[in-house]
């Protein structure tokens, strides 16, 4: 990983649509791990994977209010992780 993996907002794959996510396997939660860790290393609320150079809906948020039933089964390391099938371009 470098020092900044995050893309500068200029960064042409930021203008095209990414790829749903259709398969949750290893790759997924690894990917998703790394975008919480480069999330707290930038210290942000969220973070995309296309933001790091994956063109894939998968994003991570950091929801400070765990006690919230709507998204408690969604939690993992006291984050929210949500894979978006259908997102505007």
């Amino acid at each position: 990983m470098t020092d900044d993996p995050i893309l500068p907002i200029d960064h042409p794959i930021l203008s095209e649509p990414s790829d749903p996510v259709t398969d949750f396997d290893g790759f997924i939660a690894e990917l998703a791990d790394e975008l919480f860790d480069v999330m707290e290393g930038a210290g942000g609320q969220g973070l995309a994977a296309v933001q790091i150079g994956v063109p894939l809906r998968l994003i991570v948020i950091d929801l400070p209010d765990p006690g919230n039933v709507a998204l408690a089964r969604l939690y993992s390391r006291e984050f929210y992780t949500a894979v978006r099938e259908h997102m505007s371009p």
